[in-house]
Formats: structure tokens, sequence, C-alpha cells
């Protein structure tokens, strides 16, 4: 398993993310690409919840980053971005992914959120939406 996504709820209002054991940076790319296209369909905002079943590909993350939050701020019915992770993501990751997620996306109501499990994302989402 690469990258799999799929919509969490019927509404199509939380798309699921899984990137998994032997994602590629191509892989990576792919699969925002095909994200945010199956995004711009849906007929109103969109939560993302990323679960990363690994560590990310090898090589700096920076440019691979830049360029998908890039892309993301092309997606107006983007609402947030939750990460998931059954494994530690370093503090310095976590910092350079948040640093990157104010930058280029400051109209998100939620940013660089990292939860243990899907159903703490599903949680905090469900608290934002009130």
């Amino acid at each position: 398993m690469a990258m799999e996504y799929w919509w969490d709820d019927d509404t199509h209002t939380i798309m699921r993310v899984t990137i998994g054991a032997g994602t590629t940076w191509d892989d990576y790319h792919h699969g925002v690409e095909a994200i945010l296209y199956e995004m711009s369909f849906a007929p109103c905002r969109v939560y993302v919840i990323m679960e990363m079943m690994q560590n990310m590909p090898p090589g700096n993350p920076l440019p691979h980053l830049q360029r998908s939050i890039a892309q993301m701020v092309e997606t107006p019915n983007l609402n947030g971005v939750m990460m998931v992770g059954s494994h530690k993501i370093s503090g310095f990751a976590k910092t350079v992914l948040n640093h990157l997620l104010r930058l280029y996306l400051p109209h998100l109501p939620v940013t660089g959120i990292y939860f243990n499990s899907v159903d703490d994302a599903r949680t905090a989402i469900a608290k934002l939406r009130g």
C-alpha cells in the first residue's frame, strides 16, 4: 500500500488519506493531486485526515511539502488538515510542517494539528464544527 484516500463520511466533508509503507515522494505528489481533484467536487468545505503509517520517504522533505502545500492553497474548500501517526513525529518535523502550513495556508481555521488516532482527529473536527 502506498497512498490511498477515500471519503470518511457520507456527506463528503472528511477525506481520509493513508500514507503507507513504501510510499515514495512521487507516490505522495500523485496522491495529493488526486485528493485535491476529488475534493474540488465536494459540495462543502472539507477536512483532511492524513494517517502516516511510515516515516517520510528518504530525502529532504521541505521541497515536497512546499509543493503540496502550494497546491492546497489553490483548493478553496479545504477546511483543515489533521495529521495522525502511530509513530512519533519529530519535533523538528512538526515545527517545519506547522510553519509551512501557517505560511501558505493562513486562512485555514485549523492547521498543523497532530493526533494519536483517527478517532481523536474526528472528535476534534466535531468540536470545531460546534
